[in-house]
């Protein structure tokens, strides 16, 4: 009986730890006091859940550290647990204003030749174009669909034929494996960015200079499901290597061409192990991304296809009015004239000064990106079939505009045949073939937004830029103070895009 008893309570204790990662709360209206349905609640632990139509909510909170609570209309809120504890699990939420700014509803007829005349004179007049200092977010992620992935034994002159079927299945279970991961690879980085006049003597040209800097990074820690074709290859090489003669070093080659000249068995594990605690990056990365965003919203100043506005280049018409943020703005749609423009989409057009407020743009029809076909000659086949983008212009505390957002998505179909060989390094070349077969697509999203965006009275780096300062390593975080410094980075960006719905 007393064994039963403890049991019993044991259990009970056990329901109740469980049950206590589990909370119930409630989301009211700031102003009327009463309870708001269909918010929107997402943890840290990328868990989410709406609340009825009482306001009501239940979420678990196991290994939590905040939890978001978002719905159009009604600002953004972002709180830590223990906060949310004080505060006995109640969520008051305020009202978003809805007021015009002085924007009209109604706003003046105009031709299309003059409305393109006066938005590429007033974007490169009133375009930021002094040194600048400004915080940076950066959100990248890559997520693979495979629709094939074939790693098939072909023959072996060194394997007996037990070692022979186990490799097989190791080959056949690890490819499965992969495919139905379907691995996605997010990574943030926020900073610092600065920029100042340089003058190149070589080019006899003014350039922005452009200087990232106080750079924290972020990924999963998961590092199982990333994915690369690096990846691939070497662990599809461990697979055959551990059943080898591991006190022997082999070539491998795939086709004619040599890939390494002497792996064996004792090299390959440290390069696997050490590869597990790699979480590093450069700086050089981060100004990538901010340098592509930067050369791309200024297109009004291009002569080229790339200049949406470009009368040369594209086709542009003159639309109904639409309403963006908090007031109607011209739209002019554009499409391709010539076979070099690519892509089509919409320019939104603040009728006050004539600035651009949003761009969006696309592959039109039948267009498509880099692409190579050496499908017949190497087994390769490559070609970026989809790009989309949003460009968001904000206004500073001087009156100039600049870019504050932007968001790119690109689609890459890629396909590969290639046959491996490992061969022995002994005077018996005894060999092993296989081959690897994939095919996928990559679909890659990249979103950029600069905050507190301010100009510089000095033409000068707060820090000095020093020599191999952008191929330095710099290492992923994972400590708390940085993940709140990333929670107030990602609430910045949902209250700025909230302003655009």
């Amino acid at each position: 009986m007393l064994k039963k008893l403890l049991v019993i309570g044991y259990f009970l204790q056990l329901t109740q730890a469980l049950s206590s990662q589990v909370i119930t709360g409630k989301i009211i209206d700031t102003a009327l006091q009463k309870g708001i349905e269909n918010v929107a609640i997402q943890t840290s632990k990328d868990q989410g859940n709406v609340s009825d139509k009482n306001g009501n909510y239940r979420i678990s909170t196991k290994n939590v550290s905040y939890i978001t609570f978002s719905k159009l209309g009604f600002e953004t809120k972002t709180i830590s647990l223990n906060e949310l504890k004080k505060l006995n699990f109640t969520i008051a939420l305020k009202e978003k204003s809805t007021l015009l700014k002085g924007f009209q509803l109604t706003i003046a007829k105009i031709t299309l030749d003059s409305l393109l005349f006066k938005t590429e004179r007033s974007m490169q007049k009133n375009f930021v174009r002094y040194p600048i200092k400004s915080n940076f977010y950066v959100s990248e992620n890559q997520i693979f669909d495979f629709k094939k992935l074939d790693l098939k034994f072909k023959s072996s002159s060194l394997l007996d034929r037990k070692k022979e079927k186990l490799a097989k299945v190791d080959l056949q279970n690890f490819a499965d494996a992969i495919k139905k991961s379907n691995p996605d690879i997010p990574r943030v980085f926020l900073g610092t960015l600065e920029t100042k006049n340089y003058y190149s003597e070589k080019l006899k040209k003014n350039f922005l200079q452009k200087k990232t800097d106080s750079i924290l990074g972020f990924k999963p820690l998961d590092s199982n499901k990333i994915f690369s074709l690096d990846k691939l290859q070497n662990q599809t090489k461990q697979l055959i290597l551990k059943y080898l003669d591991k006190n022997k070093t082999y070539k491998v080659k795939t086709g004619i061409f040599k890939v390494e000249d002497s792996v064996a068995f004792g090299k390959s594990k440290m390069i696997k192990d050490s590869s597990k605690i790699k979480n590093s990056f450069t700086a050089y990365k981060t100004n990538g991304y901010v340098d592509t965003v930067l050369k791309r919203a200024v297109f009004f100043k291009n002569n080229d296809e790339t200049n949406f506005l470009n009368t040369k280049y594209y086709k542009h018409q003159l639309l109904t009015n639409e309403f963006l943020k908090d007031g109607n703005h011209y739209i002019i749609h554009f499409k391709p004239r010539k076979s070099k423009a690519k892509y089509e989409g919409k320019i939104y057009i603040n009728p006050e000064d004539f600035t651009i407020s949003k761009v969006n743009y696309e592959f039109s029809k039948g267009k498509k990106g880099e692409s190579l076909n050496l499908k017949f000659l190497l087994g390769v086949k490559y070609s970026e079939n989809k790009h989309t983008g949003i460009l968001l212009y904000q206004k500073n505390r001087n009156n100039e505009y600049y870019v504050a957002y932007s968001k790119e998505a690109i689609s890459r179909y890629t396909y590969a045949n290639r046959p491996f060989k490992f061969i022995e390094n002994s005077t018996e070349k005894n060999k092993i073939k296989f081959s690897v077969k994939l095919e996928f697509n990559t679909n890659e999203i990249t979103e950029v937004f600069f905050s507190d965006h301010q100009l510089k009275n000095e033409n000068s780096f707060s820090v000095p830029i020093e020599k191999g300062y952008y191929m330095k390593k710099l290492y992923y975080k994972d400590d708390l103070k940085s993940k709140q410094t990333l929670q107030k980075g990602q609430q910045e960006l949902a209250d700025f895009l909230n302003e655009y719905q």
